[in-house]
């Protein structure tokens, strides 16, 4: 077989080797002789003028190292021909996805993990798109299957080259991505008056799905306008209606809304964090401009984490500070250790003595997020 050779922006050449994986807008590749990067091709109808244009910019204004070890952020542009002239795609970190999970798959079922842990991963999601907003970035499509989570509830944005881009001339590429659960009421109204995404800002947007991926994060992946009671008219049975009507069931409705029987009780997560779930959709749901912004959610979950209490009957047990005992305790009594068998385990990791492993891994985690956690809030505490 012919090999397939792509060339860097600076002339360089690269030769592909396995196919990572494929979807509508490319596929990555490993580069052959590469330790660390490798390559998204684009699909034809992705290399245009004013995407190579984004893609140099990105590559121009590379941002800091937090959000360069928490992203694909693009490295260097790609093309067809040494005289690099031909966009093809561009040249990004490779990660080894047999340590990730998409976001969605740590929310639900019998192996997520506890919500300690969640609340880690809530912070260090809030984290990112803090760090990507001090940029003066956008993210745009911000959702459940662009955010990567490792074992150690690292945070990872893929397919950045869909954020919204601000260069320092002031020119602006847009998103114009999103899928209905993660937009808010105000762009679903406008995309029902027959408008597209092309060209909206994407800031508010960015804070409303933020809150929503920590709510489904903390809520087991339910969403937050789910909702039944005898204000669910048949209008309401879907829910993008249920969104731009704001049934959101967690605050006093006058018993119009109730949670579904399927949520878990809200009473577990910190009382802080409710209150700025309010804020995202009650208060903002109508007032874009004073849903939290990622800062203050990452100072919020920052405070909560540093508090998580030490479980007297498990000492990896880790719980919210305004609950009275250890809800994992409550669940399972007789098997202490079930619950953070989570995540995969690492390919590398010896199968005897897993479980003893986790646990002393999992210890080290919370104790280094509580003192990370409580830096930031040190810090924050200080502006």
């Amino acid at each position: 077989m012919q090999a397939q050779i792509y060339y860097d922006q600076r002339g360089q050449a690269l030769e592909l080797g396995r196919k990572l994986g494929a979807g509508a807008e490319g596929a990555v590749y490993r580069v052959v002789g590469a330790t660390k990067g490798c390559v998204k091709v684009l699909a034809p109808s992705r290399r245009t003028t004013v995407h190579h244009r984004k893609i140099r910019a990105m590559v121009d204004a590379r941002p800091g190292s937090a959000i360069m070890q928490a992203s694909t952020w693009p490295m260097a542009a790609i093309y067809e021909d040494s005289d690099c002239t031909l966009f093809a795609g561009f040249v990004m970190a490779r990660l080894d996805m047999r340590l990730y999970d998409e976001l969605h798959e740590v929310w639900g079922g019998t192996s997520a993990p506890p919500l300690a842990q969640r609340l880690v991963i809530a912070l260090n999601l809030a984290a990112v798109v803090a760090e990507v907003h001090s940029a003066s970035h956008r993210i745009g499509d911000l959702r459940e299957r662009n955010i990567l989570v490792n074992r150690s509830c690292e945070v990872v944005l893929v397919d950045c080259d869909s954020f919204e881009i601000w260069t320092h001339s002031g020119e602006v590429f847009y998103s114009g991505m999103g899928i209905g659960d993660y937009l808010p009421p105000e762009l679903l109204h406008w995309l029902d008056g027959g408008h597209s995404l092309e060209t909206v800002e994407r800031y508010w947007s960015d804070l409303y799905a933020l809150a929503v991926l920590i709510f489904q994060l903390l809520m087991d992946g339910v969403r937050p306008y789910s909702a039944t009671g005898p204000g669910i008219t048949p209008e309401l049975a879907t829910y993008p209606p249920k969104v731009t009507s704001c049934t959101y069931p967690y605050v006093d409705t006058g018993g119009r809304f109730a949670p579904p029987t399927y949520a878990p009780d809200i009473a577990l997560i910190p009382p802080p964090v409710q209150q700025l779930f309010a804020c995202a959709f009650v208060t903002g749901h109508s007032h874009p401009e004073l849903r939290p912004t990622a800062a203050q959610w990452r100072d919020c979950l920052a405070e909560v984490v540093g508090q998580l209490r030490l479980c007297s009957q498990n000492p990896v047990h880790r719980y919210p500070a305004h609950l009275s005992a250890c809800p994992l305790c409550a669940e399972s009594p007789s098997g202490p250790s079930s619950a953070i068998q989570s995540f995969p385990p690492e390919p590398t990791q010896p199968s005897s003595g897993t479980t003893e492993h986790s646990d002393r891994v999992l210890a080290v985690i919370f104790a280094a997020m509580a003192a990370i956690a409580a830096i930031i809030y040190a810090c924050s505490t200080m502006l």
